[in-house]
């Protein structure tokens, strides 16, 4: 499993610096930076699952990372004004789909396990992703802030996780 954190976190953390670091913050460049984490989660965990069974329990995930990458791409293919609507509903049903599933994942695990509760923060993390761009109506430059510091926050939980040795 620290193999699946570690990709976690050295995919989340470029793009997130990328977004951060980056002056323009249209709906483009986050269904762009969208369609690359997402590609590359599903890619990474695709690849991990072939060599090992833990891996293929965040099956799930890889396949809501192509539905993820199918949704950036058509939105990109659409006119400026609908594609901050697009990017904002694929970010809040990415945050709600993989945070509950992460929810599952981590109750299953159990919360006393240390992969329980790093799949708990996640979820957490995630969830609220999906809540802010629900509940609230940001403007372009803050949904797509918003989405960046989450993929730093959640790329440095991850790389905390890989790199935390397990307590015998």
């Amino acid at each position: 499993m620290r193999k699946a954190a570690g990709l976690r976190a050295l995919i989340s953390l470029p793009v997130g610096l990328f977004i951060t670091f980056f002056q323009d913050h249209s709906a483009q460049i986050g269904l762009l930076s969208l369609l690359v984490a997402a590609v590359a989660l599903a890619v990474g965990i695709l690849s991990l699952a072939l060599g090992s069974t833990e891996a293929r329990n965040q099956l799930p995930i890889a396949v809501a990372g192509v539905v993820v990458a199918v949704a950036a791409s058509v939105a990109l293919t659409r006119s400026e004004t609908s594609q901050l609507a697009l990017f904002s509903i694929t970010v809040a049903g990415f945050g709600l789909v993989i945070g509950a599933f992460e929810l599952y994942l981590a109750s299953r695990f159990g919360f006393g396990d240390r992969l329980g509760r790093d799949l708990l923060i996640s979820a957490v993390l995630l969830i609220a992703l999906g809540v802010l761009f629900v509940a609230a109506s940001l403007d372009e430059v803050s949904a797509v802030g918003f989405f960046g510091a989450f993929l730093i926050l959640y790329g440095v939980h991850w790389g905390i996780a890989a790199t935390t040795e397990e307590k015998k």
